[in-house]
C-alpha cells in the first residue's frame, strides 16, 4: 500500500511542478465594469480577466451589481404644446366677445357660451341682450352727483361710432353701455377730433347737468 502511494506520487508530481512553473499571460484586456451605478469601459491585465464582476444593464450606459434591480425609469417629461396642438375659443368677457388660443385638451371646458348682442358684444348665456343705446336720447336720471358722468357726444358715421368734441351729462350706467356699443362699432373712417377737457357734471333736480351750465338752471329758492 505504502508503495502505491509513492508511486501515485510519483507520478502526479512533474505534472504539478510543470503547472506551477508555468509562465503567467500577459498583456492586458478591455473589460466593461458597474462602477456607481454607470457602465465603465477600463483595461485590465489578462491575469484579472477572470475576478471581473459581472452586473446588469438597466440602459442609457446605466447598470446594478449583479443580483439586483434596475431602478424604475422616471416618467418622461410631457411633450411641448405644438402650434397644431392649439384652437380658438371665443368667450364673453366684460360684455365683450374675446378670442384666445388654448390647447386642444382644454377647448372643451375654455368654451364657454353666450348670447351675441351685436358685431363684438355679448351676454352670458340665460341673459337678455340690453337694448341699442340711443346715442342721441342720452339717459340723464339720476338721484345724486356720484350718479353722473360728463362724456362727448357719440354720433354714428357709415357704421362707425364717431365722437365729437360736445360734452354731455349721463347716467353712469347709460354712459358705460354707450362706451361698451361704440367700441364694439369701431371708429374706421371717423375723423380726429383733440378736444377741451371736460367740465365737472351735478345731479340737479333729478337731472345730470354740466355744471357749468347747472349753475344758470339751477333753481331758485
Amino acid at each position: 500500500m505504502k508503495h502505491a502511494a509513492l508511486a501515485l506520487v510519483r507520478l502526479l508530481l512533474p505534472a504539478a511542478l510543470a503547472l506551477a512553473c508555468a509562465p503567467k499571460p500577459t498583456g492586458h484586456a478591455t473589460i466593461a465594469r458597474c462602477v456607481d451605478g454607470q457602465v465603465r469601459v477600463m483595461e485590465v491585465p489578462l491575469d484579472q480577466v477572470d475576478s471581473v464582476e459581472d452586473y446588469e444593464a438597466c440602459g442609457d450606459a446605466a447598470c446594478v451589481p449583479k443580483g439586483q434591480a434596475c431602478p424604475a425609469a422616471p416618467p418622461a417629461p410631457p411633450a411641448p404644446p405644438t402650434a397644431e396642438g392649439f384652437g380658438a375659443v371665443r368667450r364673453c368677457v366684460d360684455g365683450r366677445v374675446r378670442e384666445s388660443m388654448v390647447p386642444l385638451s382644454e377647448v372643451a371646458e375654455a368654451r364657454e357660451e353666450y348670447v351675441a348682442c351685436g358685431p363684438n358684444t355679448c351676454v352670458p348665456r340665460g341673459q337678455t341682450c340690453p337694448p341699442p343705446v340711443d346715442f342721441d336720447a342720452p339717459d340723464r336720471r339720476c338721484s345724486n352727483d356720484s350718479e353722473c358722468v360728463g362724456v362727448y357726444s357719440l354720433y354714428v358715421r357709415e357704421g362707425a361710432c364717431c365722437q365729437t368734441c360736445t360734452e354731455i351729462a349721463a347716467a353712469s350706467e347709460w354712459a358705460a353701455r354707450a362706451d361698451s356699443q361704440c367700441a364694439a362699432m369701431g371708429d374706421e373712417g371717423c375723423p380726429l377730433k383733440k378736444c377741451v377737457a371736460l367740465e365737472p357734471v351735478a345731479c340737479v333736480a333729478g337731472a345730470c347737468v354740466v355744471r357749468k351750465a347747472a349753475s344758470v338752471t339751477a333753481p331758485v329758492g
